[in-house]
């Protein structure tokens, strides 16, 4: 679903659809490592769906970045920092054997452009706040 960041409502729908997505992937790691299901494919191994799910979560928090622009400086630094670790999770998550084959090294290399992009914006943040 198409959202105009511009606009607020909309921001904040783009927002939810992240975490519920996350959620849902979130939901379905923890069903596969509960039932112990083993014959399902690739796309259905706990590591592919926990970085999915934390991708979406990294998603949601870097709009709440976006949207913080006029909070305070520690607020903002503290959602970019959560964004931050959101998309480390995503990339030590996809870094596993079975997500290789699923998710393309370029794809896992922009979990890590995400997460040093939020990491500098904490790291400005910081110093705004320290100033």
């Amino acid at each position: 679903l198409a959202q105009n960041l511009s606009i607020d409502e909309q921001m904040k729908a783009a927002t939810r659809y992240f975490q519920l997505s996350s959620g849902v992937f979130s939901f379905l790691k923890d069903y596969v490592n509960a039932n112990s299901l083993s014959d399902l494919s690739v796309d259905f191994e706990p590591a592919v769906l926990a970085c999915i799910s934390w991708f979406m979560l990294g998603q949601a928090a870097e709009l709440i970045y976006i949207k913080s622009a006029s909070f305070k400086d520690e607020v903002a630094a503290k959602v970019a920092a959560h964004a931050a670790d959101c998309y480390k999770e995503a990339y030590t998550s996809s870094r596993t054997e079975s997500a290789k084959k699923v998710i393309p090294e370029s794809v896992r290399a922009s979990f890590t452009y995400h997460k040093e992009f939020v990491i500098f914006v904490v790291i400005i943040a910081d110093e705004l706040v320290t100033s």
